[in-house]
């Protein structure tokens, strides 16, 4: 005898959505972590010194009763403080570097994970990347590298190695795509399709006074554009004679 066959649930359904692997975008070689590992190692040592060039070496030394071996306070503690500059740098740029980019078509968002300190390695766990919708997230155009790349039109041709910045609605500071060798690169158009936003602003103002503008008439070249009025009364519009 034939079996009955039941429909599917919702709930079969949505899992099966769930358990859809984002795409890979991105994916950086954590070959080329080495150089920022030792900035970040040597740093910290550096600031380690200097911690105890101010807290021990200099007050044993001006203990001595001999004057002309005292040192100064202010040595160290300029030391001490362009060490420690110096220091936050290096262990902020692991945590504002991206080392792998997805996107996920259920959900309409993008995964982005950074470095895990202090070996700077790729976090495994899938709970460790944080989501954000893709209408937030945009190439920083304020960046000079992220305009001489929107020329270019690609990641991994035309030979463009550096870093753009990503920025993210409501993240003050932007994350930073380190753009290396081609293989890095996954999915290429579909990464710059989705980066380059035209709907992306920084400011929730600006996005304000987008949406007035395309309710009066849209932004299209071929229409006079709506002059601001400063805050004064608008007057009466004058007809053209011809």
């Amino acid at each position: 005898r034939r079996k009955h066959q039941e429909p599917k649930s919702h709930a079969t359904t949505t899992s099966n959505a769930a358990d859809v692997e984002p795409l890979l975008l991105y994916q950086r070689d954590v070959g080329r972590n080495t150089l920022p590992r030792i900035f970040l190692w040597g740093s910290t040592f550096h600031s380690l010194y200097w911690l105890w060039y101010v807290t021990d070496f200099i007050p044993t030394v001006n203990a001595s009763p001999i004057d002309s071996m005292h040192v100064s306070p202010t040595i160290g503690l300029a030391g001490l403080t362009i060490a420690v500059i110096f220091n936050v740098a290096t262990i902020s740029y692991p945590l504002r570097l991206l080392s792998e980019l997805k996107l996920d078509d259920t959900t309409n968002e993008f995964l982005i994970k950074t470095h895990s300190l202090p070996f700077m390695k790729l976090p495994k766990s899938s709970a460790s990347a944080k989501r954000f919708p893709v209408e937030d997230v945009c190439l920083d155009m304020r960046n000079s590298e992220s305009q001489r790349l929107l020329t270019i039109g690609s990641f991994a041709t035309g030979g463009f190695e550096g870093h753009v910045g990503v920025a993210i609605q409501g993240v003050y500071f932007p994350y930073l795509l380190g753009i290396g060798p081609a293989y890095e690169i996954k999915e290429d158009k579909l990464m710059m399709k989705s980066l380059v936003n035209e709907n992306f602003l920084l400011s929730g103002s600006s996005k304000k006074k987008q949406q007035e503008e395309e309710e009066v008439g849209g932004r299209g070249d071929h229409l006079p554009r709506r002059r601001s009025g400063g805050g004064k009364k608008k007057g009466k519009r004058r007809r053209n004679r011809w």
